[in-house]
């Protein structure tokens, strides 16, 4: 079963689903950031429409919205951080933007091994104190929890310091904060990074730049695969056609929608469709 308590702005869930079959775990959905760290079982996650085989020691980085379904061999068993982006905030700023650089950064890897790996045992301790003080109710409990995530993430730092390059440490977090607000707001209707770059006051270009060095990608990236995640998930939990998905993303040239598609997926929608048809029949068999 999962224990899920919302009168945070954090939780750590513990998974436990032996023998349940397929089963689906949406906890968090609203939370700008969720990490799922698995310590036994192996089967298939879903995380939208991404499929990834599960075993311990492997950590998945899950971003706001995302649906979450299991289809276990054997069950399951961990923990689901999930936190949002003001959660992490505190009195050292460096830590701030740091750190939320390196989450959108996890965010589009998605899968992380950690087996073998020398920060394992301590972030494994890490989180059983969280859970024991977040199920609690003893005095200062949120400091403690955000003191016990600053930790897990320093940690995580350096179990991921060979396999990609960090964020440096600047003053351009709180930029990359508010564009990915903005961002969640107004990807229906923006798709262009000047429209983004005006709303904060800075040119397209320096936009571009600051986004690049914190998570890897530029402004512009960020927007397709935004309006892609969405049409994806259109697609899959809808019965809309292609021009009625457009046309609700905002685009009102369906052509134009085909070529924005193609170019993000690598794909042309109706190959995404037949290839959607046969992930659901795969999945169900």
């Amino acid at each position: 079963m999962i224990n899920n308590r919302s009168d945070l702005s954090f939780a750590i869930t513990n998974i436990s689903m032996e023998g349940q079959g397929d089963a689906a775990d949406n906890t968090g959905r609203q939370a700008d950031f969720r990490i799922i760290w698995i310590t036994a079982g192996h089967g298939v996650i879903t995380v939208d429409l991404q499929q990834f085989t599960y075993a311990p020691q492997q950590l998945f980085f899950v971003r706001a919205g995302q649906l979450i379904s299991w289809k276990p061999d054997t069950g399951p068993q961990g923990f689901v951080l999930s936190f949002s982006a003001g959660f992490i905030h505190n009195s050292e700023p460096e830590f701030n933007e740091a750190f939320y650089g390196l989450l959108q950064q996890l965010l589009s890897d998605v899968k992380i091994n950690s087996s073998d790996a020398a920060e394992t045992p301590e972030m494994e301790d890490i989180l059983l104190k969280m859970e024991k003080e977040y199920l609690g109710n003893n005095s200062w409990k949120t400091e403690l929890l955000k003191r016990y995530l600053k930790i897990f993430l320093i940690h995580l730092s350096r179990l991921l310091e060979n396999r990609m390059e960090l964020p440096q440490i600047h003053r351009n977090g709180e930029l990359l904060q508010k564009f990915m607000a903005l961002l969640e707001k107004h990807y229906l209707t923006e798709k262009m990074v000047t429209a983004y770059a005006d709303m904060l006051a800075v040119t397209p270009n320096y936009l571009n730049m600051v986004i690049k060095r914190c998570t890897g990608y530029p402004a512009s990236y960020h927007i397709r695969q935004r309006v892609v995640l969405e049409a994806k998930r259109r697609a899959a939990h809808s019965d809309l056609n292609m021009k009625e998905i457009a046309y609700f993303l905002g685009f009102y040239d369906t052509s134009h929608f085909s070529k924005f598609f193609k170019s993000a997926t690598g794909m042309n929608f109706t190959e995404f469709k037949k290839e959607l048809i046969y992930f659901n029949a795969t999945a169900v068999a």
